[in-house]
């Protein structure tokens, strides 16, 4: 895991989202690179990092059901920057997340 360029963590600091756990609300947060590009590497940009304390990050806490959240979260934050990777069809991807954690709604 990489570290995240300077611009990108000046903007993550400004964010008010970015200093709570999304899932449990801890303040104690650390930034989790939810969405990868091409192979193993991760995306470095704003919307694709997300805020998680260390037990929904590293813990017995990170359950598939906590990972398709957070990666969900970054998906919808990021909607009109996805298109920049057409490779991976993270817009095909978000519908499918969307369907699994909250069924088929209008």
């Amino acid at each position: 895991m990489g570290p995240i360029p300077k611009n990108v963590r000046d903007k993550l600091a400004k964010d008010p989202l970015m200093t709570r756990c999304l899932i449990c609300g801890d303040m104690r947060v650390e930034f989790d690179h939810v969405i990868t590009g091409m192979g193993r590497n991760q995306v470095q940009e704003w919307w694709a990092i997300a805020p998680v304390c260390t037990y929904h990050h590293r813990g017995k806490g990170r359950t598939q059901v906590v990972k398709d959240t957070v990666e969900l979260w970054c998906l919808v934050r990021g909607a009109k920057e996805l298109h920049k990777y057409p490779k991976h069809n993270l817009e095909q991807r978000k519908k499918y997340l969307t369907t699994k954690l909250y069924g088929n709604h209008p």
